[in-house]
């Protein structure tokens, strides 16, 4: 098993169980609109809030089918596959942000717009001037794997741009 593969699966295999354990917790244990501030007395920046999402992120599109969602992320997970497939066996970092895209997407549109119907939000912060949207371990995991994977698009860029403007004075 390369590399790559084996990144991407125990990716998978910790954060999609992870997004899916909290979601039950919350869900079993917190009523829909209700919350729990764990760390009061640090001033409650943090909300654990029982949240239903029928919609995109941040409550876009609340009227639009979750099976629209549901197949939006399949065209997204055959992008991600043919990405994967493009990368370097030893490819990690690449293969860790797929690994996390793909399993907040199953997370969110899979497990949860199937099996719930909506998707399931816990996560608040009160920053005091600005409340954060209420967001999970799935939104998070995309997040994360977008920003990683911009975050090495952008460096390899860089990388190219020196070596190319190096190259013509290492030949002269």
């Amino acid at each position: 098993m390369s590399p790559k593969l084996r990144t991407l699966l125990i990716t998978v295999a910790v954060i999609l169980p992870l997004d899916q354990l909290t979601k039950h917790l919350v869900t079993s244990n917190i009523e829909p609109g209700d919350y729990w501030v764990p760390f009061a007395s640090l001033g409650g920046f943090l909300h654990i809030v029982h949240s239903r999402n029928p919609g995109a992120a941040l409550g876009l599109a609340p009227h639009v089918h979750g099976y629209f969602f549901v197949a939006f992320s399949l065209l997204a997970l055959a992008l991600l596959g043919s990405l994967f497939r493009r990368l370097e066996a030893a490819d990690r970092l690449s293969a860790l942000s797929l690994g996390l895209i793909s399993a907040g997407a199953i997370g969110n549109n899979w497990c949860d717009r199937i099996f719930r119907g909506e998707v399931i939000d816990f996560l608040q912060f009160d920053l005091g001037i600005f409340v954060f949207p209420t967001f999970n371990v799935a939104d998070s995991a995309i997040v994360i794997g977008v920003a990683l994977l911009l975050l090495e698009v952008v460096t390899q860029e860089t990388e190219r741009g020196t070596a190319a403007k190096g190259a013509p004075e290492e030949r002269g």
